[in-house]
């Protein structure tokens, strides 16, 4: 049972999660929430478990045991209610362990976790606490067949991936990395998913989540920009999209062509933007930004006439654009690191081999 004792004036009431502990960790003091809090542990233990606590206690290190008063260890920026669940687990105080958490709280406790080599002791909880991961947190691929432009979320978008990540959940970390990739802008030399920042020191799953992303997002941007390109560029004289045209231009093939490029970049000024860029280094937007402005410019640009609709890229680009969310490349970017990883991490907090994402 835990017990909260009497504890020096400067100290909180320690929580004693080893009554007969020789240490006292200090936590969470310069965290404006939630309280500090001071808990009594067993600091043989606590090498045993893990070997980061072996080299900050037994080692050459401020935090090792002074040689008179009490053994007092500093850990200002730690989440004190993250970290005594870690140490509810390694003293074997469940009372102190919830039987289910929040996403919020399963990417905090994985995070400290991680950071003290101690993620092995999740295995008695961590096939119930999983299932949490499976909620989205990320805007979806294909923002038209899921019926809306986001995922109403009130957290981080990273806590999914970072969760899943360290779990091992290698399908749930494809689906997010792919909405990454649909879904990242550009402002000046950072990133943002819907307002979010992108910032490198953040937990976010894969180490190269950034860097995969962005080359992909590259990639994709470029794949789109190269058929309004194409398509622009075959309405320039002397080459004709008319069908109607069979030998070379005619006054008729230009018209429909000049009709089309018209319509095109009129559609481009009126939704705020101008003619595309040729390059998707020059490009800031995101891929479903893209795609959007393109599918409301060439599924409504006018035919000459009844009879030239067959000239125009509206279905060509519909088409397209259904083969490109199926590209594999953007669909599953795992490379084949990111899956021995998180084989790893799963043996490692010991998932069940039998979890199944869906």
């Amino acid at each position: 049972m835990v017990v909260a004792a009497a504890a020096p004036p400067t100290l909180p009431p320690t929580i004693q999660l080893d009554p007969d502990g020789d240490l006292l960790l200090r936590v969470g003091t310069k965290l404006l929430y939630p309280k500090p809090r001071v808990f009594k542990v067993c600091s043989a233990a606590l090498r045993r478990a893990s070997p980061v606590w072996k080299a900050m206690l037994f080692g050459p290190f401020t935090e090792a045991k002074p040689a008179h008063g009490d053994w007092i260890v500093e850990l200002p920026e730690d989440d004190p209610d993250t970290l005594m669940v870690l140490l509810g687990l390694l003293h074997g105080v469940f009372e102190v362990v919830p039987p289910t958490v929040s996403l919020t709280v399963l990417y905090g406790v994985l995070i400290v976790a991680d950071k003290y080599a101690m993620v092995h002791l999740l295995r008695p909880v961590v096939n119930a606490w999983a299932g949490v991961v499976k909620i989205p947190t990320l805007p979806p691929i294909d923002p038209v067949d899921a019926g809306a432009s986001s995922v109403p979320c009130h957290i981080t978008p990273f806590y999914r991936i970072h969760a899943a990540w360290q779990l091992g959940c290698d399908t749930l970390v494809a689906q997010d990395m792919a909405s990454f990739i649909f879904n990242f802008s550009r402002q000046g030399q950072s990133f943002t998913l819907q307002d979010w920042p992108i910032l490198p020191s953040s937990h976010h799953g894969p180490p190269d989540l950034i860097e995969v992303v962005t080359k992909l997002r590259r990639s994709l941007l470029q794949s789109l920009l190269d058929f309004y390109q194409a398509e622009v560029a075959c309405r320039m004289p002397p080459k004709t999209a008319c069908i109607h045209t069979v030998y070379g231009s005619t006054p008729q093939g230009a018209l429909c062509d000049s009709l089309a490029l018209g319509a095109m970049w009129r559609r481009l000024e009126s939704s705020g933007g101008s003619r595309l860029p040729k390059t998707a280094t020059q490009y800031d937007g995101s891929p479903n930004e893209l795609m959007k402005a393109l599918r409301g410019m060439f599924s409504q640009l006018p035919a000459y006439s009844t009879s030239h609709e067959k000239c125009l890229p509206g279905k060509k680009f519909e088409h397209f654009e259904k083969q490109t969310r199926l590209d594999e490349r953007w669909r599953n970017p795992l490379q084949p690191h990111h899956k021995e990883q998180m084989q790893k991490h799963r043996e490692r907090c010991g998932l069940s081999p039998t979890w199944n994402a869906a």
